[in-house]
């Protein structure tokens, strides 16, 4: 239970966000969040894991942040969540912007 309540401090902090709300924050041409991510990977933003690419998470774009589970048969799994900062979100709206017309 602890681990739960530091995961989600940290994912739900004010200065990092999950991409989902990023999504629905930038609600731009009305793109979820899969779409979002379809993006980033098609800009070399986020690599096929949607893990970002180092130079991003080095300019503060991104945040990976990563949990252990375990599963029903006992076995330790590690899962990884990447989450972005208030520059990471005026970043991806500008390449929304640069490279996908803005729908009427």
């Amino acid at each position: 239970q602890p681990k739960v309540e530091f995961y989600d401090a940290v994912t739900q902090s004010d200065d990092h966000i999950d991409m989902g709300l990023v999504a629905k924050t930038l609600n731009y041409n009305k793109m979820g969040r899969n779409k979002l991510f379809q993006f980033l990977r098609k800009h070399k933003v986020l690599n096929g894991y949607n893990i970002p690419m180092q130079y991003y998470v080095g300019i503060e774009w991104f945040r990976v942040v990563e949990t252990k589970y375990v599963t029903e048969r006992g076995e330790v799994k590690v899962n990884f969540k990447t989450t972005t900062s208030q520059k990471g979100l005026a970043g991806i709206r500008k390449l929304l912007i640069k490279h996908l017309p803005l729908e009427a």
